[in-house]
């Protein structure tokens, strides 16, 4: 895993803990679904991508 991966985890971690912090119930499966998701949305890569096909 590269630096910049870590730190797009890293974010979305700190969202989930943030909310959690300021008493928000969020279940741990919704911020594994949510890397999850973007693993698979950009390409494995958890860094921004261009939209394939745009044009």
């Amino acid at each position: 895993m590269t630096k910049e991966q870590a730190l797009g985890c890293e974010r979305y971690m700190l969202a989930y803990f943030l909310l959690r912090s300021k008493r928000i119930r969020i279940p741990l499966s919704y911020l594994a679904y949510s890397l999850a998701t973007v693993y698979h949305e950009t390409a494995y890569n958890m860094q921004p991508v261009e939209e394939y096909g745009k044009g």
